[in-house]
């Protein structure tokens, strides 16, 4: 009787079931229909299975709150308008691989309980929002063109999201990953994430972090902000736009970007990539140093005319050249012990300024009959002495910094305060290159 109502309900192309138990023995399987108006099976309970296989929805699709007790499959479908599944309960497995969402599509607050493929495209928005996976996931060759929400779903098991394609965002804030979750493309050799792809793990919750991995996929800083990623497993990963300029956000405050990149510093050198974990460390450094501001009495005087725009300028201004900072002068000098190239310029420019200053100050003169002004007096130049011509002051420069203790001796107070610096810089300023230069290649 049931079936007979059933089937002539489709004859008709009515196919508004809100609300309807189907029993088990009933047989619902709509392959390659074509349905031509709304499909509403809102607040229903399928008891057996049911199978849209190779349908085509023309118009809207509403699944809000049923109950499917047993499997489901929605293989090679077609949804041209929005397709609604919220708050739907899956109690076996789930199979959606091949079909395409046209338009909107959500699963917010759904609860699968078996196993679930989705290699599906969605072209528009698209909601899990608080949906839980109960058992394995699996998204692999997905794309997702629209805005793709994960709030605060649940993977209690492991999803899989290898192969899949992003181009807009996608956003796992306040997610749960109780197991192992993969990204990347590992088998075709290429890169997941198109240029205007944005994917967030703020705040998510990760049991396993060690479980967590991302192979063959660029990245950016900036997708791990408010998560701890120093154990997450980047294999062959492709870090693009590492940049401040393209990772800072006006929504999130720069000391969170910075300890992104300290995080993903801590992971590139546990896993022995030096290099990467150089160029993380510096740009934690600078992100502090580019967005702070601390010139005296200009905090006082912005909180007094309170205007926005004016401690943007000047935190922009004197993050950059804050030189009562012995930050800025690290930074300046070594590139806070990260920058070897630029460690190697200012020792070669230490030692050519102290050069040039040896030939104008002066020093002992130990061979008067070389004197050859006759107008000065021998007696003039040991009280004052005698500057040294550039080559023999490149030498001496060289010998001072490397705390050899040349001749001749400083005689006049300016020649002996330059000698001092020059012994305390130098040496200074190597140290420092031979950090960079360490860290660059070891611990």
């Amino acid at each position: 009787m049931f079936q007979d109502c059933a089937d002539a309900k489709f004859d008709r192309d009515d196919f508004n079931f809100d609300g309807v138990c189907f029993p088990d023995e009933l047989l619902l399987e709509f392959e390659e229909r074509e349905f031509i108006t709304d499909v509403v099976f809102s607040n229903c309970t399928f008891n057996g299975p049911v199978s849209f296989r190779k349908c085509v929805f023309q118009q809207k699709a509403k699944f809000s709150n049923a109950e499917f007790k047993a499997g489901v499959n929605v293989e090679f479908c077609e949804f041209r308008e929005e397709a609604d599944f919220s708050k739907s309960s899956f109690e076996d497995y789930t199979e959606f691989s091949g079909s395409d969402f046209k338009s909107s599509v959500t699963f917010a607050d759904c609860n699968f309980v078996g196993w679930v493929s989705m290699a599906v495209g969605f072209e528009h928005r698209t909601d899990f929002v608080a949906a839980v996976f109960k058992s394995e996931v699996d998204f692999s060759d997905s794309e997702f063109r629209g805005e793709t929400r994960f709030w605060g779903t649940t993977f209690e098991s492991a999803a899989d999201f290898t192969e899949t394609k992003a181009f807009a965002e996608l956003n796992f804030s306040d997610a749960t990953f109780v197991d192992a979750v993969r990204f990347g493309t590992p088998r075709w050799k290429s890169y997941s994430f198109g240029l205007n792809a944005e994917v967030s793990f703020e705040h998510a919750r990760v049991d396993q972090p060690g479980r967590v991995s991302f192979h063959t996929v660029e990245l950016k800083p900036s997708w791990f902000i408010n998560v701890d990623s120093r154990r997450f497993v980047f294999t062959n990963v492709n870090w693009n736009s590492v940049s401040i300029a393209k990772n800072i956000s006006a929504a999130d405050p720069p000391e969170l970007l910075a300890i992104a990149y300290r995080n993903l510093a801590v992971n590139a050198e546990e896993n022995h990539r030096y290099g990467e974990a150089s160029t993380f460390r510096y740009l934690a450094m600078d992100t502090r140093r580019l967005t702070e501001y601390s010139f005296p009495g200009l905090d006082w005087v912005l909180r007094k005319i309170n205007h926005r725009w004016a401690w943007r300028i000047a935190n922009r201004r004197w993050g950059r050249i804050a030189f009562w900072r012995l930050s800025w002068w690290y930074w300046l000098a070594s590139g806070y012990g990260e920058r070897s190239f630029r460690a190697f310029v200012v020792l070669l420019g230490i030692w050519l300024l102290f050069a040039l200053s040896f030939t104008r100050v002066g020093f002992v003169v130990s061979d008067k009959n070389s004197m050859n002004n006759s107008d000065v007096t021998p007696s003039k130049y040991e009280a004052s002495g005698r500057p040294l011509d550039f080559p023999r002051a490149v030498i001496y420069t060289a010998g001072v910094m490397t705390l050899q203790k040349p001749e001749p001796r400083p005689q006049t107070n300016t020649a002996h305060a330059f000698v001092i610096l020059a012994t305390v810089l130098g040496p200074l300023q190597a140290a420092l290159l031979a950090l960079a230069i360490r860290r660059k290649f070891i611990r």
